[in-house]
């Protein structure tokens, strides 16, 4: 039997990120929508809870199912279990993939193995060749991605066949394992995902992976989400960036001018110290980036950026 992971103290008050999605505001056909990246940002934070609670508070019309790394071995699938959870959601013209980020061990009651493989994945920052062989990729990420391929390709598969566009998210780790997952899809199917959305997620490789991420066109179809001094997304040493970057900045309006914001990074840092956050990771979590994507005061920048 697949296994029920035993998550957040509070997966079922996450999980309620995931109540009153209006899944009839999502376009399949665009890239980018400020409806699509609220959608899909919702799901990558809904991933973070049990998938009881996930499945409670989505609405009956889409089609639920979640993959875990777990189950490889009971399925007859030779690959490690990377301690990779995936979400995925299907309505009658999408498939929804939503990669779980990185679940600190401690905020479970009873923590598991997975939790711990998280932080080894995260860690594991030595350079390994990617799907075609053109750059380096961080072989964490690159693991994580690889433990749920093969659950995951007969949907990709499916999805292709019924003409159904394909979205990938995550926040955080889940952000890296989603392009990743992006990036093996059109390496094996030749076809790209319509989107990639990422929050707070750090690069998977450097420039010669940037590069090919920009030959195949996967670049072109992702959207990187940055909250001013979280300190996730630039975590990797020496990486390069792939898509496109939308910043908040500390007062939380988005800008996607492509500057390097250190002054508006500095500020913000000394205005987090101010109101008692100096840990700057309190702007990596996912459910800040879910307010700011779908806040209105964001919704002309992010009309801008709509195809």
């Amino acid at each position: 039997m697949p296994r029920t992971p035993q998550r957040n103290r509070n997966s079922a008050d996450h999980a309620a990120v995931l109540d009153g999605i209006d899944f009839n505001k999502f376009t399949p056909s665009k890239h980018f929508t400020q409806d699509n990246a609220n959608i899909l940002g919702r799901l990558a934070s809904g991933s973070y809870s049990d998938p009881e609670d996930q499945q409670a508070h989505l609405p009956s019309s889409v089609r639920f199912t979640f993959l875990d790394s777990k189950n490889n071995a009971s399925l007859g699938i030779p690959v490690a279990d990377s301690g990779t959870q995936v979400t995925l959601i299907e309505t009658k013209k999408a498939l929804m993939v939503a990669a779980r980020g990185t679940s600190p061990p401690w905020s479970s009651e009873n923590s598991d193995d997975s939790e711990w493989k998280d932080f080894q994945t995260d860690m594991v920052a030595v350079p390994v060749t990617n799907y075609d062989h053109s750059g380096k990729v961080h072989k964490g990420f690159k693991d994580g991605a690889d433990g749920i391929w093969d659950q995951l390709k007969p949907h990709l598969h499916n999805a292709i066949k019924t003409h159904k566009s394909i979205h990938i998210a995550g926040h955080s780790l889940g952000g890296a394992i989603a392009l990743l997952l992006a990036d093996r899809m059109v390496f094996e199917t030749g076809e790209l995902p319509q989107t990639v959305v990422r929050l707070g997620a750090p690069d998977t490789g450097w420039a010669d992976q940037a590069k090919h991420l920009e030959d195949v066109g996967i670049a072109q179809r992702t959207y990187n989400f940055k909250n001013c001094t979280d300190p996730v997304p630039g975590i990797l040493k020496g990486s390069v960036e792939a898509g496109k970057e939308i910043y908040f900045n500390r007062h939380g309006l988005a800008d996607i001018s492509g500057d390097s914001h250190k002054l508006d990074k500095t500020l913000g840092a000394g205005q987090d110290v101010y109101h008692g956050h100096p840990d700057p990771t309190h702007r990596h979590h996912c459910l800040a980036y879910n307010v700011l994507i779908a806040s209105a005061d964001n919704s002309a920048v992010l009309k801008q950026v709509e195809n």
